[in-house]
């Protein structure tokens, strides 16, 4: 096993573990995304390889300022694929996560999973994450106008 940071050259294995991880997606879309990462200073991508050097698995992180609360890590996405779960790969991933953390000064490392990955959050806390609060997620497209009205909330 080895672990070590994402490279454009590593698209393929990207596209299709954002796809098992239940986000479609294709090898020019995951070029397009790692090349706008890669070189971003509050962005870590890392790749987990199995003994044959094939990527089984990814994590990304970022720094994340608000101004309500202090500087933080965000782990923004983790898959390992479906075969080589349970093997150590995730583990070392976060160990990587949790050390570019701390590099970086920040506290904390905060994931969001989705309220179904029940066996993802039995991961989470054994890794010692604890549950902080359950929220409702929002999305609406940019180029909508807002409606009419007051909607002062």
């Amino acid at each position: 096993m080895r672990i070590r940071r994402c490279r454009l050259d590593d698209a393929q294995a990207v596209a299709e573990l954002a796809t098992e991880l239940g986000y479609p997606t294709d090898a020019e879309q995951a070029a397009a995304r790692l090349a706008s990462l890669l070189d971003r200073d509050e962005d870590a991508l890392f790749a987990a390889e199995d003994e044959g050097g094939a990527v089984v698995g990814w994590l990304h992180v970022r720094e994340e300022r608000t101004l309500e609360s202090e500087p933080l890590a965000t782990l923004a996405g983790l898959v390992v694929a479906a075969p080589h779960r349970g093997q150590g790969f995730g583990k070392a991933l976060l160990g990587a996560a949790l050390a570019w953390a701390a590099e970086r000064g920040l506290a904390t490392l905060r994931v969001r999973s989705n309220v179904v990955r029940r066996e993802t959050h039995r991961w989470y806390q054994a890794a010692g994450f604890k549950i902080q609060k359950a929220q409702v997620a929002f999305s609406r497209p940019v180029a909508l106008p807002l409606p009419a009205g007051d909607h002062d909330v």
